[in-house]
């Protein structure tokens, strides 16, 4: 270097005073053009650019610089000016070292300068360059500045968020998986092998399928290829994994198609142990079998028990009744009287157990028909009257003027409230009264809030029992229910009754002042009250001789249904079992004859009632299979009473028979059943002619228009019944217009004027009037079927 200045030197000692300054001025232009270049550089830099020299003043630098200076620390910079008249004092003393090393020592230097501007952090990345001079020295330094504040957080936030990922990933109890088409594991997080047991070197784990068990197997092929078509539906599904020692473990999988993700390139499956919840769901399944269980064997124990009671019981209550109604002795009257009173008693037992069960079990049905209050007080008045007389106590009641008449609710239900009420007023007095009160609390036009007293001047309730009179179980005291007997049942039953009705029921009482039980219960008011179409006398004149099969393989109850028949004048058959039923029903079809009514016990060895109706129903002949059917069982359960309309069973009636239910049944059926069998209104409601549609072209077309109009007859004729006798009006009108639109076509216009004047009266009826309303419905399209069968054969000839 020194030689080669040295050489310099002597070339330019050999020039000439006007060479020397051309070469000057020159020398000077040439960088004077680059100082320009350099500040225009500078200028159209968008970082912020300063130019220092070796001592330390500014050359050169752009706005964005100034425009930092200013902002961060308030100066104003200029060329020429010193570097350390610029910066605060720290961090001119802070730069110093670097500046050094790049203006003396000609090193390039990097670094990264965080500092806070207006309280936030402020991130510059610096880059000092020397740079030289004409003569080939240092002559100072290119300092770059950006800000990179952004880039510096946002990383910092991706590094955190990256290190919090990873930390989930290692932590979180799901297994979450990444596997390629074939199945190949891409990636799997710790929990994996936690879980299962197996060595991140494990080679099993290559390929989660071989993992899967074998019935599982084709479910996570399915979903592969499910993915991999594009569905994006995303149905959770459970599989079973094998462990590392063999055993399985069950994951709820969710699984997710990222192929065309860069980030990811594979099938995301985001795995759940549910081991544990599907133990707990076993175990859950197995304790409602064993509840199951144990409510069916209850269930079951009452069944049996009610039959086995209540099958003697309507024995003795029944032959109890006959030999009351046909004139006893004097000396027999007490003796008789005192076995239906036991009887009654057993009775009320066993059904206030059964209630209770039907309580607990939620399976209390409530039905609504339109009753007569005042005769139904009434009732209640003369059937306990004997038990008061007996005591020598009055029993009375008032109603209340200004109460309707006629009421629409459960009269069943509010019946056995005032019975238990009234018989535990009796049962409690010992001498005075027993008094029922009836009167409206609130009214409107449609709807009355009926309130009904029971008091007595027995012996009363103590204060701090009132409180717990109506719980199950409960009586005054052990001396109570020793002397006075009684389940504890009664009053809590009532009070069920009453509070699901929608009523109230509460007590006033004193000991010795005796008690006054008090309940409200809502019904709607009857505005038109039902006509009866027969007097009792021409029902009996209808009911004389009518043909009735009876079933029942205990031969005392034959015995009671035979001494009954003969006091209404029925027509009665009698048969042991199911077997001898049909084949009596064939013998009398044989000989031209039908049944008008059967009646068949449900529980009987064999075949047993249910068989036989479904026997009955399927008979080829239709005059048989509609043959009305009551069923009489000792097993009042809500499963019986389905299991009786499946089969195909008109009515359910409980055992002990009461004598009087019974025969308003036989009469609703046999009244309306005429000896031709089809019904016969007023005037025909069939018209005489089936003409043929404009649309059948010939006669066989014809045929089997009528055959097909058959067959749908039928068909209604069973769904109809079924529509009225449940009150299911939907199922009605459904069936019902699919048959006007049939019957039209035939010209039967009155058929389905009579089908439309069923359907304004179908939810307004009660249960007996709904059965004698499909009875006709039933015979008017059996009437038309026969005539259609007629035509056919008619036509075939």
């Amino acid at each position: 270097m020194a030689e080669r200045k040295n050489n310099g030197t002597r070339q330019l000692a050999n020039l000439s005073k006007e060479e020397l300054i051309g070469l000057i001025k020159q020398q000077q232009q040439t960088h004077d053009n680059q100082v320009s270049t350099l500040r225009l550089l500078i200028e159209n830099a968008s970082d912020m650019v300063l130019c220092i020299d070796r001592s330390l003043r500014v050359v050169a630098y752009n706005k964005p610089y100034a425009e930092h200076i200013k902002k961060l620390y308030d100066k104003e910079i200029c060329e020429g000016g010193l570097i350390r008249d610029i910066l605060p004092q720290a961090s001119f003393l802070y730069w110093q070292e670097y500046f050094e090393k790049c203006t003396v020592k000609a090193q390039r230097i990097e670094v990264v300068h965080h500092l806070l501007r207006d309280g936030k952090p402020y991130i510059l990345s610096v880059i000092m360059n020397p740079y030289m001079d004409i003569s080939g020295e240092v002559g100072g330094a290119m300092i770059y500045l950006k800000d990179i504040t952004e880039q510096v957080l946002t990383q910092q936030k991706l590094t955190r968020n990256e290190a919090r990922f990873r930390a989930i990933m290692a932590n979180t109890s799901d297994i979450i998986a990444v596997i390629d088409e074939a199945g190949e594991t891409k990636f799997i997080t710790p929990s994996f092998f936690r879980i299962t047991g197996y060595d991140e070197q494990d080679s099993s784990i290559r390929n989660v399928l071989t993992l899967v068990h074998p019935e599982d197997l084709p479910l996570a092929q399915s979903e592969i290829k499910r993915l991999l078509t594009g569905d994006e539906s995303n149905q959770p599904l459970e599989i079973r994994i094998r462990k590392q020692d063999g055993s399985y473990i069950y994951l709820e999988i969710i699984a997710q198609n990222k192929l065309s993700d860069e980030n990811v390139r594979g099938l995301i499956i985001n795995g759940r142990n549910i081991t544990n919840r599907k133990k707990a769901e076993t175990e859950l399944i197995r304790a409602r079998q064993v509840a199951e269980e144990a409510v069916k064997a209850k269930d079951n124990f009452l069944s049996v028990m009610s039959h086995e009671i209540r099958t003697p019981l309507s024995a003795v209550i029944g032959m109890a009744n006959l030999l009351l109604q046909n004139r006893p002795g004097e000396h027999q009257i007490e003796n008789l009287r005192a076995l239906q009173s036991s009887a009654d008693h057993l009775l009320s037992l066993i059904n206030d157990i059964l209630d209770f069960s039907k309580l607990q079990a939620g399976k209390l049905v409530f039905e609504s028909s339109p009753f007569n209050i005042r005769d139904l007080i009434t009732n209640i008045k003369d059937i306990h009257m004997l038990s008061a007389m007996e005591k020598g106590l009055k029993l009375s009641y008032d109603i209340a003027t200004g109460i309707p008449e006629w009421l629409t609710g459960d009269k069943i239900r509010l019946n056995q409230i005032l019975h238990n009420l009234v018989s535990n007023a009796i049962k409690f007095t010992e001498r005075g009264s027993v008094r029922i009160s009836v009167s409206v609390k609130e009214r409107s036009d449609d709807r009355v809030l009926l309130q009904i007293s029971v008091s007595d001047t027995g012996i009363g309730i103590p204060a701090d029992k009132i409180e717990h009179i109506f719980e199950l179980f409960t009586q005054i005291q052990n001396e109570t229910t020793r002397r006075y007997g009684g389940t504890g049942l009664g009053l809590a039953i009532t009070r069920y009754l009453v509070e699901m009705q929608g009523g109230n029921i509460y007590v006033e009482s004193g000991v010795q002042r005796g008690s006054v039980f008090t309940f409200t219960i809502p019904y709607n008011i009857v505005q038109e009250p039902p006509q009866f179409r027969q007097t009792q006398a021409a029902i009996s004149e209808l009911l004389k001789d009518k043909p009735v099969l009876y079933i029942e393989d205990i031969a005392v109850n034959q015995l009671l249904m035979q001494n009954l028949a003969k006091m209404w004048q029925i027509n009665l058959t009698a048969v042991s079992s199911g077997k001898e039923a049909l084949e009596k029903i064939d013998d009398m079809r044989s000989q031209g004859h039908y049944f008008d009514l059967i009646i068949t016990d449900i529980l009987m060895p064999v075949m047993d009632g249910y068989q036989v109706a479904e026997n009955i129903r399927k008979h080829p002949d239709i005059r048989v299979a509609h043959t009305p059917i009551i069923a009489l069982t000792a097993d009042v359960s809500a499963a019986v009473e389905k299991k009786a309309k499946d089969a195909g069973i008109n009515f359910c009636l409980t055992k002990p028979i009461d004598q009087k239910i019974l025969y308003q049944h036989m009469a609703a059926i046999l009244a309306e059943k005429q000896t031709d069998y089809v019904y016969a209104p007023e005037h025909e409601p069939l018209n005489s002619d089936i003409h043929q549609p404009d649309f059948v072209a010939d006669n066989q077309a014809f045929i089997e228009f009528l055959q097909l109009t058959n067959k749908q007859l039928k068909h209604s004729s069973e769904q109809l019944s079924r529509a009225i006798t449940e009150a299911d009006a939907e199922l009605y009108q459904k069936e019902a217009h699919v048959l006007k639109g049939i019957l039209a076509y035939i010209h039967q216009e009155r058929l389905i004027s009579q089908l439309q004047e069923v359907n304004q009266v179908l939810t307004s009826a009660g249960a007996e009037e709904r059965m004698m309303t499909a009875m006709k419905v039933s015979n008017l399209l059996e009437a038309l079927h026969r005539k259609i069968a007629a035509q056919i054969a008619e036509l075939q000839t």
